[in-house]
């Protein structure tokens, strides 16, 4: 076994830690643990939980990617040329789900109406939403327009 090999292994280690957090979480948002009147609504939960559990399924297919194709991941994480485009495909989707997912959240922290919250608080938090979602689309232009080489 190759350094290399067991350096993915011990990745996929590490996804399943990342996968039990997103789990946990989206079972909070389901309801299936405990919650307060005070937690963020159900929804927020289960995107945030999302974002780990996609998280994890990128980080793992980078790590299949290098055992079975023998596909390294470049210094941004994506997989390298050796790997099928389908499995590099599949890998910037995932991508642009975490970043959907964590912009989600973040519009709904900027969007939230709470009890006493300073109107110039929410604009600045409304205009980093906003910046977050021109980020976001940015990103998904760039990652798609590069799946085309």
């Amino acid at each position: 076994m190759t350094l290399e090999t067991k350096g993915n292994i011990i990745g996929l280690a590490f996804v399943a830690i990342i996968a039990a957090i997103g789990l946990y979480v989206v079972m909070t948002g389901l309801g299936r643990f405990g919650r307060s009147d005070g937690d963020a609504p159900s929804w927020v939960l289960i995107a945030a939980g999302s974002a780990f559990l996609l998280a994890a399924s990128s980080m793992a297919l980078s790590a299949i990617g290098g055992i079975v194709y023998g596909a390294k991941a470049n210094p941004d994480g994506s997989l390298t040329d050796e790997a099928p485009y389908a499995v590099r495909a599949l890998q910037i989707l995932l991508s642009l789900g975490i970043v959907a997912m964590l912009v989600a959240v973040a519009s709904w922290v900027a969007l939230n109406p709470e009890e006493g919250s300073a109107t110039g608080r929410r604009i600045a938090l409304a205009g980093g939403a906003i910046t977050v979602w021109a980020i976001f689309f940015g990103f998904a232009i760039w990652r798609l327009r590069g799946l085309r080489k």
